[in-house]
């Protein structure tokens, strides 16, 4: 019967797509559990309308929690294949673009490492050495490359705007998309793995070059932080060395916010 509707209405096979894609976008949109806590977790940094910038959007795990706090959510992703499902499951919604890129230290073309996992690709040789050499990753392969696009988060925010909370998971890329900021965030979240901590620190060192940001970590996807007070630089270094040493495969996110006293 609707097929029958559709040959004889004009415009009805438009009609029918749009319908589809909106089918498509609430699926997507709509919260589970574990969503509903991510949605409480962020929104201690996120009001409605705020701008956010997802780095490394991936699938849109992150963009949809933003996006249903009822952020306007600027969504970086390189990899082709995770655009186009970024374009056909959110890519029309009024408070998400999508920008198919990387970002890093300056404009240029860089490798892509294609995970066959692709929450794993990375542009970091050093962090898929290193996560296979601990027994992270070791079952994962990197087995092709692609050219991608690389700008920086200060040019996305003379584009956009300043972000009120950024968000960063670039498997191992973090200091180098840091090192494309010159200007204060209020709140930044980068992945951290034990096996990069002193890439970490090194994160933590360049951000403080930018402002006096003090730091919290949240252990893999619990979404509650494991120190209770925002700490400077150096002590948050403390905790994280002792944490290391009780779990040599610790992994989640650590949240830089800037301190009150700026």
């Amino acid at each position: 019967m609707f097929k029958s509707f559709l040959k004889k209405v004009p415009g009805a096979k438009a009609l029918n797509m749009y319908l589809l894609e909106k089918r498509i976008q609430s699926n997507f949109l709509t919260l589970n559990n574990v969503d509903t806590k991510q949605v409480k977790f962020y929104s201690q940094f996120i009001k409605k309308n705020d701008l956010v910038f997802d780095v490394g959007a991936n699938i849109g795990s992150r963009s949809k929690i933003f996006i249903n706090i009822g952020a306007n959510v600027k969504a970086f992703e390189p990899q082709p294949e995770l655009v186009k499902f970024l374009t056909q499951h959110i890519g029309k919604h009024p408070k998400f673009e999508l920008i198919n890129i990387a970002l890093g230290e300056k404009i240029k073309t860089s490798k892509l490492k294609i995970s066959d996992a692709h929450v794993l690709s990375s542009m970091c040789d050093r962090w898929i050495e290193s996560t296979q050499k601990s027994g992270r990753f070791s079952n994962y392969k990197w087995n092709k490359s692609i050219d991608v696009q690389v700008n920086t988060l200060d040019n996305m925010i003379s584009r956009y705007g300043s972000p009120e909370f950024t968000k960063i998971d670039v498997e191992g890329y973090e200091f180098e998309v840091l090192n494309g900021l010159s200007q204060p965030i209020k709140t930044i979240s980068f992945e951290f793995t034990s096996e990069e901590k002193k890439q970490a620190f090194a994160c933590l060192e360049r951000l403080n070059k930018i402002a006096d940001y003090r730091f919290k970590f949240s252990e893999g996807e619990k979404m509650e932080f494991n120190n209770e007070e925002w700490l400077p630089k150096f002590e948050f270094c403390e905790f994280i060395n002792s944490y290391t040493e009780k779990s040599k495969l610790l992994w989640g996110d650590i949240y830089a916010t800037i301190s009150m006293k700026v």
